[in-house]
């Protein structure tokens, strides 16, 4: 079963000191979950919750879908 997977490294690492991963079933049902001020924060990093359900829908999607770079680490969330 495909993942979404969000994967945190700190700035120079090519080990992520944080991975999340979310069957893409409840990708749907988790994202309604998320707080407002979660979605917010995002959302002024350019990612939508909502958008990257969608996303998980189409099978053929697969790979990075984004990638944020901060001051100290990037961030990168992807469809295994």
């Amino acid at each position: 079963m495909a993942k979404l997977k969000i994967k945190v490294y700190p700035r120079g690492q090519e080990e992520p000191k944080r991975v999340v991963t979310i069957p893409l079933g409840v990708v749907r049902t988790v994202s309604k979950f998320v707080p407002a001020k979660a979605k917010t924060a995002l959302g002024k990093k350019g990612i939508d919750l909502n958008e990257i359900a969608s996303l998980t829908e189409n099978e053929a999607l697969r790979g990075n879908i984004a990638e944020i770079e901060e001051k100290d680490q990037r961030i990168v969330i992807a469809i295994e």
